[in-house]
Formats: C-alpha cells, structure tokens, sequence
C-alpha cells in the first residue's frame, strides 16, 4: 500500500479517530459514577462554606454534612 497517498491519509486518519473515539466513551461511562461524587462533594462544601461552617477540606466533607 502506497504511505503517500490521500486515501491511505484518510482511511489512517478515520481508523484511528474512531479507536480514540471508542477509547474516550469508554472512559467517559465508566468514570461517571466517581464524576458524580465529585460534583455531589463540591456542591456540599460550597453549601458548607457558605453557611459558614469553617474550612472544609474535601476530606471532612462528608464528615461535617448532616444531610
């Protein structure tokens, strides 16, 4: 197969986008459920800091909530 040519650029270039594609949702799915903790944790220690309960650090977090 010729290296040089635009089909092979092409069809390389396809292949390997829909491998890092393929790659990324896979990824993607599988964090969601810590991504979501995160975002839970974040919205309780801005909730946190802004009833003024002191520092809070993303380790007390859950310590310090009640709810």
């Amino acid at each position: 197969m010729n290296t040089n040519s635009n089909t092979y650029t092409v069809i390389y270039t396809t292949i390997l986008v829909v491998i890092v594609a393929a790659i990324l949702a896979f990824a993607a799915s599988a964090l969601k459920d810590k991504q979501q903790a995160n975002m839970d944790l974040a919205k309780m220690k801005t909730i946190m800091l802004a009833a003024n309960m002191g520092q809070t650090t993303d380790g007390n977090v859950d310590k310090n909530a009640d709810f």
